[in-house]
């Protein structure tokens, strides 16, 4: 393989959790004549809860993809590869009698593989 070889490394972010939860903002208007207070009301909505422990987000991993793809391409680097690197995760339990419950993959990232073409 003739030319500079270049790896990048694009780390996938996991899903956002949401929940609904009863919340009180502000509408906008205010009361009072004298003394001014803002309104409130009470409503229904989803917030942010953390990351998920499981779910790694497909679209935000293709958008990391995409923006290092064209930064090479625009380096004058021609990708030769896209490969997964592959975590593991189990949950630990000490009432059950294996004492490990479950195991699972998700994807952490990807590693580009580029040489330049000049």
């Amino acid at each position: 393989m003739t030319g500079t070889v270049k790896t990048v490394y694009v780390p996938a972010v996991f899903k956002g959790l949401y929940e609904k939860r009863t919340v009180r903002r502000e509408t906008g208007k205010q009361k009072g004549l004298i003394f001014k207070k803002a309104e409130t009301e009470v409503v229904e909505d989803e917030v942010y809860a953390g990351p998920s422990d499981a779910e790694v987000s497909g679209t935000a991993l293709a958008e990391g993809i995409q923006e290092a793809s064209q930064t090479l391409s625009a380096e004058g680097y021609e990708i030769l590869s896209i490969t997964p690197v592959v975590s593991g995760r189990y949950a630990y339990s000490d009432h059950l009698d294996y004492q490990y419950g479950y195991g699972f993959s998700y994807t952490e990232g990807v590693v580009i593989l580029a040489k330049s073409v000049a």
